[in-house]
């Protein structure tokens, strides 16, 4: 009697515990489920500092076309950056997030309208341009743009500039140009970056022969880009 009692009764805890299991399962299962379907996130920070803005969603739910956003970085520094991409990447399907690995010592390079880039490779002291150039942004609603991958090496320096540089004319109206900006690029390489776009407004207004702000036919814009190995 006893031991058909206690039987019964093992029975009964083994129902429950096997019951107590599918319910938390069940409820894991929902929880992934709903999780995957509407990302939400609560932000409790004063400023919002963890939370894209209000404008940034409109821009990216409002997307026609696909959208990808490049993270450059060392494979330990993606987790850290994860969380906020992926906010992005929840606002539309349409914005996808790749992430780049740095120590592969690749760039990548698309142009919309822009001068081509100039590059300074370290291993030869020579300086180059690199073209890979699309329609001019928002001419078109509708456009294709394709992006070289360019390897990198210690030493090399990358300049994105407006037209503002090469078309700069002295007073004989002759350009700046191209040919120039290269053999700057390649007598001033000991520079850091900003004392190399210093150096180089200097160099445009000196070949215009104007000073100040005379010196300025067009628009100036310079990104430096030294790649370095840690």
């Amino acid at each position: 009697m006893a031991s058909q009692w206690l039987k019964a009764r093992q029975t009964k805890y083994a129902a429950y515990a096997t019951l107590y299991v599918l319910v938390v399962l069940a409820i894991i299962t929902v929880a992934n489920v709903l999780g995957d379907r509407y990302n939400k996130t609560f932000d409790s920070t004063a400023n919002k500092r963890y939370s894209l803005s209000e404008q940034t969603a409109k821009i990216a739910k409002g997307l026609k076309e696909p959208a990808t956003i490049y993270y450059y970085d060392r494979p330990t520094g993606f987790k850290q950056a994860k969380d906020t991409l992926d906010q992005y990447a929840n606002l539309s399907p349409k914005v996808h997030v790749e992430y780049v690995d740095l120590e592969k010592n690749l760039m990548r390079y698309a142009g919309a309208g822009h001068p081509p880039l100039m590059q300074y490779r370290g291993s030869t002291g020579k300086a180059k341009q690199i073209l890979e150039n699309g329609m001019v942004l928002g001419i078109l609603e509708d456009s294709d743009y394709t992006a070289l991958e360019i390897p990198l090496e210690p030493g090399d320096r990358q300049v994105l500039f407006t037209d503002g540089i090469v078309e700069a004319a002295n007073p004989a109206q002759k350009m700046y140009g191209d040919e120039r900006f290269m053999r700057f690029l390649e007598s001033n390489e000991a520079l850091n970056g900003g004392k190399f776009a210093d150096a180089l407004l200097s160099e445009v207004a000196g070949w215009t022969g104007q000073s100040g702000e005379q010196s300025q036919q067009d628009d100036l814009t310079i990104v430096v880009f030294d790649f370095k190995r840690s």
